[in-house]
C-alpha cells in the first residue's frame, strides 16, 4: 500500500514536472461586460483564462464577482482613443485630456473593478503611440502596482516599452484570436497560438466572448498537447526577479 502511494505521489510529481517545462500560453477575454449570457459561458473555461472587464460596462459588477469566486484573474479592460475615432467606451482616455483629467478618470476606471491584477487597452491604436499619456498611465499602475499587456493595436505602439522604464510587469499580445469571428478561422489562430508559443517558449493570446471563440476553447483546451495554459499574470512573471 505504501509502495503504491509513492508510485501516484511520484507521477503527481513528475506530471507537476514536466507540465512546467512545456511551453506555456496564456489567454485573455476582452469585452467583458457587454454581454451577460456569454460572459457566463467565458465562465465555465479554466480557471487560468483571465478576463479583462470595461469599466462601466452594463454586466461587469455581476460578472466581475463571479469570475473570482471562480478563481480567475481579472483585469481593467481599459478604452483609449484609436486612430480611428471610433466612438469610447465610457471612461475613455484621450490625446486632448490634461493630466489632472487624465488622471482621474483612469483612477475612476481603476477603482471600479475590485481586486484586479493588471491592465490592458481597448482600442489605443493613437493613444499607445503617444510618449506623455502613456508616461502618465504607466505611473499611476506603478502605484497600485498592476501588470500592463499592450493589446498591440499598433504596431507604433510605445505602451510595452514606457511600462519596462517604470519597472512594470509587462507583455505584449502575439495573436488575435477571432478578428475574423468564423469558427474554422478562429481554430486555425488558436493552432497558431501553439506553434508560436512552441517556437517562442510562450504566447500570449486575446479573445473576446463571441459564441464561436468560446465554442473553439471549450473544445480545444482540454485535448491540446505539447503546451500548458497558465495564467496571464504567471506568464508575465515568470523568471522576473523580485524588485
Amino acid at each position: 500500500m505504501r509502495y503504491l502511494l509513492f508510485i501516484l505521489l511520484s507521477c503527481s510529481f513528475l506530471s507537476e514536472a514536466q507540465s512546467q517545462d512545456l511551453p506555456h500560453i496564456a489567454i485573455i477575454i476582452d469585452d467583458m461586460g457587454n454581454h451577460l449570457a456569454l460572459g457566463k459561458t467565458a465562465m465555465r473555461l479554466p480557471k487560468a483564462i483571465t478576463f479583462a472587464f470595461l469599466p462601466y460596462a452594463p454586466h461587469t459588477n455581476v460578472l466581475v464577482k463571479q469570475a473570482q469566486q471562480q478563481g480567475h484573474d481579472v483585469i481593467l479592460h481599459l478604452p483609449m482613443e484609436s486612430i480611428h475615432d471610433y466612438p469610447l467606451d465610457q471612461g475613455g482616455l484621450t490625446r486632448q485630456m490634461e493630466k489632472k483629467t487624465f488622471i482621474r478618470v483612469l483612477n475612476n476606471s481603476l477603482d471600479r473593478i475590485p481586486n484586479i491584477v493588471g491592465v490592458n487597452n481597448h482600442m489605443g491604436s493613437r493613444l499607445t503611440q503617444i510618449e506623455q499619456p502613456m508616461h502618465w498611465l504607466m505611473q499611476e499602475l506603478k502605484k497600485r502596482p498592476l501588470f500592463f499587456v499592450d493589446s498591440k493595436t499598433s504596431v507604433l505602439s510605445i505602451a510595452e516599452e514606457t511600462a519596462a522604464t517604470y519597472h512594470i510587469p509587462t507583455r505584449t499580445r502575439d495573436i488575435f484570436l477571432d478578428n475574423n469571428r468564423d469558427t474554422k478561422s478562429v481554430l486555425r489562430q488558436f493552432q497558431h497560438l501553439i506553434r508560436i508559443a512552441k517556437k517562442k517558449g510562450s504566447a500570449l493570446a486575446i479573445g473576446h466572448p463571441y459564441a464561436s471563440t468560446l465554442a473553439v476553447l471549450h473544445t480545444q483546451l482540454p485535448k491540446m498537447s505539447g503546451v500548458t495554459l497558465v495564467s496571464v499574470n504567471d506568464l508575465i512573471h515568470q523568471g522576473r526577479k523580485p524588485e
